[in-house]
C-alpha cells in the first residue's frame, strides 16, 4: 500500500475539521441572536461564549481526546438549555489559522500524542506549519506568497499564544528578514543546516557550519540544534513555538521527528506524523519515487542507522537521546528537562 491509495487532494485543506453544535430555536423570533457557550468543565468555568442568530455554531481547533460541555442561552429572557457534551477524537489536532482572504496551510500541534512513558505530550504549546510571509517576493528558491494579515496574525499571537518563531528556511529563502512578521515581542530563530535542509544530512552534519548569514553569525549547526532543544522547546510553556520551513513537510518534519522521537513517540506514530503533510494540501509521498530526487525522507532512517548511536532492538528515544548527547553536547539532565517539560 502507498500514500496515494489514500490521500486525495480534493478532500484535504490541510485544515481543523468544523464541529457543528445545533439546537433547538424554536418559539423565538426569527432573529433572536442566542450565546453559546463552550468549556473543558461541565460548570462552564472560563467557558468562551459565540453570539449566533442561527441554530447553531461552528466550533474548531479543539484539543486532542477531551470532553467539551456546551450550552445555549438567550440573554434577554435569560431561558437557558441543559448542558450538553461531545468527546473529540484522539488523533491529529489540525489548526485552522485563516482570514476572509489568506489560509496557513498543514498547521497542526505538535502535542497529543501518547509516549513511552505513558504520558501524552503536551498540546498547545508547539506548533508546526508552513512559512509565514507578510509580502510576496520573488528569489532564486522560486515564488514566495503573502498569507498573513491582521486576523490571521492574530490566530498566532493571540489564539495560539505564540512568542517564538522558528524559521528553518535560509537566509535568501526567508528573504533576509532577521525578526517575526508576528510582533517585536515574538523571538526569532533561524536554524539552518549547512549541509542541507533536513532528513539525513541533519543527523550527520552537526558539526559542519550552519549558514552563516547576518542573523547567526560563523555557527556550527549543533550550535543552533542544540539552542533550538535547550533553550526554546524547553521554555515552550512559556513561550509558546511556531516552528517551520517553506511547506512545513520536510526540514519541519525532521525537527519534529527528532522531538518526537525523544520525546518517546512510537516509530509508528513518527512516520505518520511525518507523512500527514501529504494529506494537508502539500502532497510528499515518500514511499513512493520522487521524480524531482528531492524529498528523500527515508534517507533520516538510514543515516541513523547506519550511525554508532544504533544498535538493534535499541528504542528510538534512546538512539536520538544518545545522538543528541554526543552531537548536540547536550547533557542527560537538559534531555530529562525537556521531556518534563513537554509531557503531561
Amino acid at each position: 500500500m502507498k500514500i496515494s491509495d489514500y490521500c486525495r487532494l480534493e478532500f484535504n485543506d490541510g485544515t481543523s475539521k468544523d464541529v457543528i453544535l445545533s439546537f433547538d430555536a424554536s418559539g423565538f423570533a426569527a432573529n433572536t441572536t442566542f450565546n453559546v457557550k463552550i468549556a473543558d468543565n461541565a460548570d462552564l468555568i472560563g467557558a468562551k461564549t459565540i453570539a449566533t442568530k442561527d441554530a447553531f455554531v461552528t466550533v474548531n481547533n479543539l484539543y486532542l481526546d477531551k470532553t467539551y460541555y456546551w450550552q445555549v442561552e438567550e440573554p434577554v429572557s435569560g431561558v437557558k438549555s441543559a448542558v450538553s457534551s461531545f468527546r473529540t477524537n484522539d488523533y491529529v489536532r489540525m489548526m485552522t489559522v485563516k482570514s476572509d482572504k489568506y489560509t496557513i496551510t498543514n498547521v497542526r500541534d505538535f502535542g497529543g500524542r501518547m509516549t513511552e512513558s505513558g504520558r501524552r505530550i503536551k498540546q498547545g504549546i508547539i506548533f508546526r506549519g508552513s512559512e509565514l510571509i507578510l509580502e510576496d517576493y520573488s528569489r532564486s528558491s522560486g515564488n514566495h506568497h503573502k498569507n498573513l494579515d491582521d486576523t490571521v496574525m492574530g490566530i498566532f499571537r493571540d489564539e495560539l499564544g505564540i512568542r517564538y518563531e522558528v524559521d528553518l528556511r535560509g537566509f535568501e529563502e526567508s528573504n533576509e528578514i532577521t525578526g517575526s512578521y508576528l510582533g517585536n515581542d515574538v523571538s526569532y530563530i533561524r536554524v539552518t543546516n549547512g549541509a542541507g535542509g533536513g532528513y539525513g544530512s541533519l543527523w550527520n552534519s552537526t558539526g559542519k557550519k550552519a549558514q552563516t548569514d547576518a542573523l547567526n553569525g560563523d555557527v556550527l549547526n549543533k550550535d543552533l540544534l542544540r539552542r533550538l532543544f535547550v533553550e526554546v522547546f524547553t521554555n515552550a510553556n512559556e513561550a509558546h513555538v511556531y516552528f517551520h520551513c517553506w511547506g512545513g513537510a520536510d526540514r519541519t518534519g525532521t525537527i519534529g521527528f527528532l522531538l518526537g522521537a525523544v520525546l518517546g513517540m512510537s516509530y509508528t506514530d513518527l512516520i505518520m506524523d511525518f507523512e500527514f503533510t501529504s494529506f494537508a494540501y502539500n502532497y510528499r509521498p515518500h514511499d513512493e519515487v520522487d521524480p524531482k530526487g528531492i524529498y528523500n525522507f527515508p534517507s533520516l532512517i538510514t543515516a541513523m542507522r547506519d550511525s554508532a548511536y544504533y544498535e538493534e532492538g535499541k528504542k528510538i528515544s534512546a538512539i536520538v537521546e544518545d545522538w543528541m548527547i554526543g552531537e548536540l553536547d547536550m547533557t542527560k539532565q537538559e534531555i530529562d528537562a525537556l521531556r518534563e517539560a513537554l509531557l503531561e
